[in-house]
């Protein structure tokens, strides 16, 4: 298919006029859920976000940048360092437009990247050298 003729399949129409509704007849107090790993991949979703929520969580691999902008050890968690004054900024715009942003409190942590790691549970804003959330 050439570039001029290509276009959304049904399934995807739908679903955007689906995210469409929700965010231009929201119902209050609304919240919306991030996750993922990158900071820098959803970045305009969350500053959209920012205009329309009362609360907006992140969780996932996210959740480890920000806590790291905020000077909390994350082990060998993943972080996009050069994204760290991002974070404090997004915290920033968050608690100037009254937004209650939330962070995961702790985390599942393991000593590898492996199905027969060992795991247990730490606040993840501590979480020890050699472990990953």
């Amino acid at each position: 298919f050439d570039a001029d003729h290509k276009m959304f399949g049904y399934l995807m129409e739908k679903e955007v006029r689906a995210v469409e509704k929700v965010l231009n007849d929201i119902n209050r107090p609304f919240t919306a859920i991030m996750g993922g790993s990158k900071v820098s991949s959803k970045i305009e979703i969350i500053e959209n976000l920012l205009g329309k929520v009362d609360n907006l969580i992140i969780c996932g691999g996210m959740t480890y940048t920000f806590m790291k902008a905020l000077g909390g050890r994350i082990g060998n968690s993943i972080c996009e360092d050069d994204k760290l004054d991002l974070a404090l900024s997004l915290l920033e715009k968050a608690k100037a437009r009254g937004v209650n942003l939330l962070l995961a409190h702790d985390s599942k942590i393991a000593d590898s990247f492996s199905n027969d790691a060992r795991t247990t549970y730490a606040p993840s804003n501590d979480i020890p050298d050699g472990w990953q959330g």
